[in-house]
């Protein structure tokens, strides 16, 4: 079942990509009476700190067939994220900063093929990719405005993969490049609405395997996201509710002479999150999250249920 194998890997490689995606819209929360907190800076010669912790949780369960055998499985994993992102504030209109984290996901599936039941353990720990990142953002209109921005993404080292252990470090094994173009618009007494697309371009990822030894090499995977969001006003609490949705191309991942093709999974998340101010330069965002796949069938796979749940609960630091 070395088909199915590799397909549950590929699942747990588009968990890590969800939690980045959710855990940064949870750490930039900051209310302001002209521009969305989506997409905060911290303003003129300021610096801003902001760190988080998620948990997170995935369910599934699947049927199908594999060289016209029927199967079926359930797996379920759980995850903590902790991640820090340190701003700069050029000006009131552009920020520049980098970010980082550190995560640990463990995953058990079971697998019924044949007569057979197959368990498997599937663990990912260590440090994320640096990322850096440069904001801009402007206002237009009675209350409106738009921003723009890119983030590098940048592996320090090789990924790594344990065969016979199935352990993989988090480190993506190459670059990617994010570009971003938002807008909000005022509604009036302080409620926003708007939206916002990122693309991800990710270059070519390196795997080096151990227990056997061997190179996997891994291209595509480009992902459009899309988000859309409403704010309301308060003075001490804004609250903020996003709904999104991102699927990434096609995959094509080399070992030795093997090539397999993976094809993009969609996601669509619901959110609500907020800004709670607690003192003069501090605030606490916390934040939920759900999301599931946007089809049920995946080649011979069908999902009976495929659920992602998120706890995010971050802080800011302004000075």
């Amino acid at each position: 079942m070395k088909a199915s194998r590799m397909y549950l890997i590929y699942l747990m490689i588009l968990l890590q990509i969800l939690l980045v995606v959710t855990l940064v819209p949870f750490q930039t929360q900051a209310a302001s009476a002209t521009y969305s907190n989506i997409f905060w800076q911290p303003g003129a010669g300021k610096n801003g700190i902001v760190g988080g912790i998620t948990q997170s949780l995935i369910k599934a369960k699947y049927s199908g067939s594999f060289v016209g055998a029927p199967l079926s499985g359930d797996f379920t994993s759980n995850g903590t994220t902790l991640g820090i992102n340190y701003h700069r504030g050029l000006t009131d209109l552009f920020d520049v900063g980098l970010g980082t984290g550190w995560g640990t996901s463990s995953s058990n599936s079971k697998l019924n093929f044949l007569g057979t039941t197959t368990e498997s353990t599937t663990k990912y720990e260590g440090m994320n990719n640096i990322s850096l990142f440069f904001n801009g953002r402007g206002a237009f209109g009675a209350g409106n405005a738009f921003y723009y921005g890119v983030t590098f993404s940048i592996s320090p080292a090789d990924k790594t993969r344990d065969i016979a252990a199935e352990k993989y470090n988090n480190f993506s094994g190459g670059q990617s490049t994010t570009p971003y173009l938002g807008v909000h618009f005022s509604m009036g007494s302080g409620i926003f609405v708007g939206g916002g697309a990122n693309y991800s371009l990710p270059g070519e990822r390196k795997t080096k395997n151990s227990n056997p030894n061997s190179e996997t090499t891994t291209t595509g995977g480009n992902a459009l996201a899309l988000l859309a969001f409403v704010e309301f006003p308060s003075v001490s609490w804004r609250p903020t509710l996003q709904l999104g949705y991102s699927k990434p191309e096609k995959t094509t991942s080399t070992t030795g002479t093997t090539t397999t093709d993976s094809n993009g999974i969609g996601i669509m998340t619901a959110q609500f999150s907020g800004e709670l101010n607690v003192g003069t330069g501090f605030d606490f965002l916390p934040g939920i999250a759900y999301a599931t796949v946007s089809e049920k069938n995946y080649g011979t796979i069908t999902y009976d249920s495929f659920d992602f749940f998120f706890l995010t609960l971050s802080a800011r630091c302004v000075f």
